[in-house]
């Protein structure tokens, strides 16, 4: 029985037309190939255009202090590395590097007519991409919290630190000073502020500093350095670590808190940009003095208050432990002539922790003492810790010290020997 003639003829014309259309395409892969790598040149050009463009928009924003996302570099490269190699396809074409466009036979005029419209389609891709976000704000360095005493909420000082929280949240306020005598809390308000911006994201550097008068600005340069992540542990130029510390500030939006300014800094010295020329950014500092909180231009100067006797009497209990009742009527004496000092508080108030009373005695006397306006807790800590008789070494008539000359003192010396 003979096959029908249309059932030989669909199957064959369909197996035909598999063949054809992969052979239609490689044929093109030369017969074209001046039309396409012209395509691939116009191409080229456009993702020229596209990745200047971009590298400027970037470089804009990195002035602003923002960073470019990954995919925005990935996009960079990648199309770097296609226009590199539409160039070389074209230059290929151009110097007639095969025998004959119409060959073929001729495996190289193939293959290059194939890179062309795989590279073209790269291009096109690549063109046809929307990055977004191109750019973000950089990571901050991560805040390590300090170990410090945490303030209360209802307190003295909790209303003065978010005071200063509110000066540092307002748009119009760049520096900001606090002043208060020593030992009054003004580091353990810096540093409670400090720990506050742990995993918050308002500001992408948040420095902390101690001033140290007798180690120079270079120290201070470093320290600032290190919270930015600078290594300028082997730079012994001043002028050129501010000079870095300037460049990498100027991409951010900080905070730099000063702590234990005992004379005027000219900021610029070490590389902090003006908060008036750089919004959002803040300059926190603290002194004893008030005229050098003045003297440094700051928007704002806020006092330390002592705390008031019913808060210190709170923390002083609270060092001191328990308190037995033969104590109490002295301890109160004692905490009143800490005249609400926090930092004479804690110490004292740790040192008198479970001793006997005539310890608690003679630490009042030596709180009442003239001369224990003049010197820190730390020395009035000693002295109220040493023996009820000290040892005391007066000066020769000759002004050298004779281990011969050692003799008893009483307590009411103690402030003398401090000095000594």
């Amino acid at each position: 029985m003979p096959i029908p003639i249309n059932l030989l003829v669909t199957p064959i014309a369909e197996v035909l037309k598999f063949m054809y259309l992969p052979l239609a395409k490689q044929i093109s892969y030369v017969k074209d190939i001046n039309n396409n790598s012209e395509t691939l040149r116009r191409k080229s050009d456009e993702l020229e255009h596209k990745l200047n463009d971009l590298k400027r928009e970037i470089q804009r924003a990195a002035e602003n202090g923002k960073i470019p996302t990954d995919e925005a570099i990935g996009w960079l490269g990648n199309a770097r590395i296609v226009i590199d190699a539409a160039l070389g396809l074209i230059k290929e074409v151009h110097q007639g590097s095969c025998c004959s466009i119409w060959c073929l036979h001729c495996c190289g005029t193939y293959q290059l007519g194939k890179k062309i419209l795989e590279t073209t389609d790269l291009a096109n891709e690549l063109l046809g991409k929307q990055i977004n976000p191109i750019f973000v704000d950089p990571l901050r360095e991560k805040v390590l919290p300090f170990p410090t005493l945490q303030i209360k909420e209802n307190t003295s000082a909790g209303a003065t630190m978010e005071k200063i929280l509110w000066y540092l949240r307002d748009g119009e306020t760049g520096k900001i000073g606090i002043w208060g005598q020593r030992g009054i809390g003004k580091s353990t308000i810096l540093k409670n502020i400090y720990n506050k911006f742990e995993g918050t994201s308002d500001y992408n550097a948040i420095i902390f500093v101690k001033f140290r008068k007798n180690e120079g600005l270079m120290r201070l340069v470093k320290d600032i350095a290190e919270d930015l992540a600078l290594d300028l542990s082997k730079e012994e130029d001043q002028e050129r670590g501010s000079r870095l510390i300037f460049k990498e500030l100027k991409k951010r939006k900080f905070i730099l808190i000063l702590d234990g300014l005992c004379e005027i800094l000219n900021l610029t010295e070490i590389g902090i940009p003006s908060p008036s020329e750089q919004k959002g950014c803040k300059i926190l500092m603290a002194s004893e003095k008030r005229e050098i909180c003045s003297s440094m231009a700051a928007d704002v100067e806020i006092m330390i208050d002592p705390l008031p006797m019913e808060e210190a009497w709170e923390l002083f209990c609270d060092k001191v432990g328990n308190i037995p009742p033969e104590i109490k009527p002295i301890a109160k004496l004692v905490c009143q002539e800490c005249s609400g000092i926090a930092a004479l508080i804690v110490s004292l108030g740790t040192a008198l922790r479970n001793q006997e009373l005539f310890v608690w005695k003679k630490a009042l006397k030596v709180l009442q003492s003239p001369k224990s306006q003049l010197v820190g807790p730390e020395k009035l800590v000693a002295a109220v810790l040493k023996e009820p008789y000290v040892d005391y070494t007066p000066e020769s008539a000759s002004g050298e010290t004779s281990l011969g000359q050692l003799r008893r003192a009483p307590v009411n010396k103690v402030i003398e020997v401090i000095y000594i």
